[in-house]
């Protein structure tokens, strides 16, 4: 919802209200702290009445220079940073462990890790992912969208395992660059 204001020279300008405010990176607090009051409008709309805070540009414009709201705003970019590294930290320790029972028991007596050696077991990971590619396939083209989709779920995992073997290979000096084709 845009209230329209009149600046000093008569000229119309569009307010700014919280919901853009947000959507620039704002945060409650930070509105609360930078801004002046704002100019509430009740409205009502068809499921019941909601309100409608805005502010006038020059005052969010006046606030965003401020040197104080440069570093309020450089403080929460970074803390933004470090939470969303620490979730995609956490969600990746989660994706581990998410590998139920059966299927680490199956990939284990598939791959038999320590007889093997790494570079055969990322082939053999990789040849079961593309199976399960084949198989996702023939089930969804028949219609089965259940089993396709549990079936691509596998495959992903084992893309997922096979990456990380190819990582462990890497820093284990197993594998070098071989130059663009």
């Amino acid at each position: 919802m845009k209230v329209v204001f009149f600046g000093k020279q008569g000229e119309a300008m569009e307010s700014v209200n919280k919901t853009d405010l947000l959507a620039k990176g704002w945060t409650n607090p930070m509105i609360g702290e930078f801004l002046p009051k704002p100019d509430v409008t009740h409205k009502q709309g068809f499921y019941g009445g909601y309100v409608v805070y805005s502010w006038k540009p020059e005052d969010v414009t006046k606030a965003e220079a401020s040197t104080v709201f440069q570093q309020a705003s450089a403080k929460l970019a970074k803390r933004r940073a470090a939470l969303k590294r620490k979730k995609e930290i956490s969600e990746f320790a989660a994706f581990q462990t998410t590998l139920d029972r059966e299927e680490k028991e199956r990939l284990e007596g598939f791959l038999a890790l320590q007889q093997v050696g790494l570079i055969p077991a990322i082939r053999a990971v990789s040849r079961h992912a593309h199976s399960l590619r084949d198989g996702a396939q023939e089930l969804y083209q028949e219609g089965n969208f259940e089993g396709a989709s549990a079936m691509k779920v596998g495959k992903e995992r084992c893309y997922a395992l096979k990456e990380r073997g190819i990582a462990a290979a890497w820093q284990a000096g197993m594998l070098r660059y071989a130059g663009a084709l």
